[in-house]
Parts: C-alpha cells; structure tokens; sequence
C-alpha cells in the first residue's frame, strides 16, 4: 500500500535480509533514496515508457552492498557536470549524453514531496528530473521496495515486499 505523499520514514530490506529505516535528507520534504554508494552499471535506452533505464547491479565492483535497482526515467532530466548542462527530453529519443552516467558512483539520491528527484555523484555531477505532467521517474528494488513520482507531482512509496 502506498505511504501517500508524506512517506517518513520508509522502511527498506536489503537483499542480505537486513531491514533499515530511509531517512529524510536536510529539509523536510526529502526522502533519501536507498542508492547511495551505489553504482551506475548499465544505461538502457527504449523507444517507448520508460525511455532510460539505470541499473544499479547488486555485485558491481566497488558499488555498496544489497538489492538490484533500477531507475526508470519517462519524463524529462538534466544532467549537470562541471562544465556542462544537458536538458534531455527521453521521449524525443536517445542522447549521447547518457553514457556520461556509466560507472558512476551515488553519493546520495533523494525524492522530494513534489515528485522531483536529485541524484549527486561522488565526483559532483548530478542528474536531475522534475516533477513532471505524468510519471517521470521510478526506482524499482528488487527486495520489492519501489518508489514511484505521481503524475502531476507527488511521491508514493511502497516498502520492501509490500507491492
């Protein structure tokens, strides 16, 4: 059952059987992302929803321990370097600019109350998709967890093997 848009806080089984409680990031309204540590395995790329997919392998080298995740994006993103912006819309097709996400590493990822989602990389590139008309983005665990931005805005949470 979904937590509704105020999901504080979050419990989260690890694949190891371990369970942790996702913790709410500096100012209200951040939900931390169970990734953190983790790192971007593989990019998928779909002519159809959802058009860009992260892996975040369970056995990667040098990525943290526990469940498989995906990120799924449908809607538009940014991806921020130091140098460089990039204004993706996936549903226009695919864009180069994806493999710059390959082999990196989270240092924290975060979803707000609105929908939005923030993922910071250790090296400080960041990759961002707005609240967005329909669902934009969705990170899928394989322990069962899944958190979902709501067309319109908005975030539902569903806890490790409640779906």
């Amino acid at each position: 059952m979904p937590t509704g848009n105020h999901p504080r806080p979050s419990l989260i089984r690890q694949s190891d059987g371990t369970v942790r409680e996702s913790t709410v990031l500096g100012d209200p309204g951040h939900l931390a992302l169970p990734i953190d540590d983790r790192v971007v395995c593989a990019v998928g790329v779909s002519r159809f929803d959802p058009f860009l997919r992260l892996e975040f392998w369970e056995d990667a080298p040098d990525s943290a321990p526990g469940s498989h995740y995906t990120l799924a994006i449908g809607g538009p993103l940014r991806i921020v370097t130091a140098t460089q912006e990039w204004s993706i819309d996936p549903r226009v097709g695919p864009d180069a600019a994806y493999l710059l996400l390959v082999t990196k590493k989270v240092a924290r990822a975060f979803a707000s109350d609105d929908g939005g989602l923030e993922v910071e990389f250790s090296d400080g590139d960041r990759l961002v998709v707005p609240p967005f008309e329909y669902e934009p983005w969705h990170l899928e665990g394989e322990d069962g967890s899944l958190f979902v931005s709501d067309a319109g805005g908005g975030l539902s949470v569903w806890d490790a093997n409640e779906t």
